[in-house]
């Protein structure tokens, strides 16, 4: 059993029984630029980061976070509101960053062009900062996998409201015994088949309306195999899906 805070709401989390729900307070605290750009509603389109943390030197830190950047800069201007969950691995709860934890409506909204492309630039090295360190937080473990974050967007989703943008940051690669655990068959793309069929059997991708981006198939250090496996593996969990962008 895995507990996180998100939405102000506590989130527990089992690979056995799924994700339950308790409503409790939660605080945030964040950078300058991102408080300044923060509104008084919950208005801004919703979009959930979920990174499965396979790493977290750096160089992939700063992957992770440019990747999820750029699904968030373009919604800037009309306004945003993020959340980002991150799984460490091994028995840790699945991490809510305290500052993007889906409370805060980020709006870069000036009457003056150079100060609204001045505010966006603020915000987003600030977003950037952010997120390359919540990557760094955690350790990492030896054990794990992307389901228990397709678990929480499972049971967040009714929380997040229309327009929800989900973004998973993940190797695909996965030890933990869960349907994304291929075991020791063949990295092959029947494999990269059976594992998604498996996962969408399990409802991993039952989440209506949302609007699906995949990043990090192929992206660790990885042997040439895994790494064109995972790039099978998510093309066939879009295909289970229905689409991803």
């Amino acid at each position: 059993m895995t507990m996180s805070k998100v939405l102000g709401l506590t989130v527990f989390c089992s690979l056995v029984t799924g994700c339950s729900v308790d409503a409790t307070p939660t605080t945030a605290v964040c950078p300058a630029a991102i408080l300044d750009a923060t509104t008084g509603d919950e208005t801004g389109t919703p979009i959930l980061l979920l990174v499965d943390v396979s790493g977290n030197d750096a160089t992939l830190a700063s992957i992770i976070s440019k990747d999820l950047l750029a699904e968030i800069r373009p919604l800037l201007e009309a306004g945003v509101r993020p959340t980002l969950l991150l799984d460490f691995g091994g028995s840790q709860a699945v991490h809510t960053d305290e500052c993007l934890d889906g409370s805060r409506s980020l709006k870069a909204d000036k009457n003056n062009d150079v100060v609204q492309k001045r505010l966006i630039r603020e915000i987003t090295a600030q977003l950037e900062a952010v997120m390359t360190s919540a990557v760094q937080t955690g350790e990492v473990e030896i054990t794990g996998g992307p389901s228990r974050l397709l678990l929480t967007a499972k049971q967040l989703r009714p929380h997040l409201g229309d327009e929800l943008r989900l973004v998973l940051w993940s190797d695909l690669g996965a030890n933990d015994g869960s349907c994304f655990d291929a075991g020791s068959a063949l990295a092959s793309k029947g494999t990269a088949q059976a594992v998604a069929t498996r996962c969408e059997a399990e409802g991993l991708f039952d989440l209506s309306d949302v609007t699906i981006q995949l990043f990090g198939a192929g992206t660790t250090n990885r042997t040439a195999e895994f790494k064109l496996y995972t790039t099978e593996l998510a093309l066939a969990i879009c295909g289970e899906w229905g689409s991803c962008l």
